[in-house]
Formats: structure tokens, C-alpha cells, sequence
């Protein structure tokens, strides 16, 4: 954020779904700048491998939403 000359209180919403295979699929951020929203997308990326979510005994895909906050002095 300091190479980019932001600073403050910042927020980077991300949007993703854990899909029925447990892999993360579908990951969009909003953010003040891109190459925060990049940042946020690379995070979420690395997440590894999760157990699906099952409704009704089937696996499904869940969609999570996950706020960034962070104070840039």
C-alpha cells in the first residue's frame, strides 16, 4: 500500500467459492487500488485444498465473502 501511496484504513473485499471438489474457484476483489485487489487474488489462490461443504449428503459449492482490513500508518 506504501508503494502506491495509500494509506489510512484500507478494505479489500474478496468473493470466492469453495466448489464441490474443495478447490477455491471464482476469487474477485475490490479494493482501492489493483494491485491490492492482485495481491488479495494471489492470497486467496494459495489457499489449500478444503473438505466441500455437503447438503442433503452431496457436495456442493459454497460461496464465501471475506473482508481485508488493514491500518496503513
Amino acid at each position: 500500500a506504501n508503494q502506491v501511496g495509500l494509506s489510512g484504513r484500507l478494505k479489500i473485499s474478496v468473493n470466492f467459492k469453495i466448489d464441490s471438489a474443495g478447490l477455491v474457484t471464482d476469487i474477485k476483489a475490490k479494493g482501492p487500488h489493483p494491485d491490492l485487489e492482485a495481491e488479495a487474488i494471489r492470497l486467496i489462490s494459495l489457499l489449500p485444498q478444503i473438505q466441500p461443504g455437503t447438503l442433503r449428503g452431496e457436495q456442493v459449492t459454497i460461496p464465501f465473502s471475506l473482508p481485508i482490513i488493514f491500518q496503513v500508518e
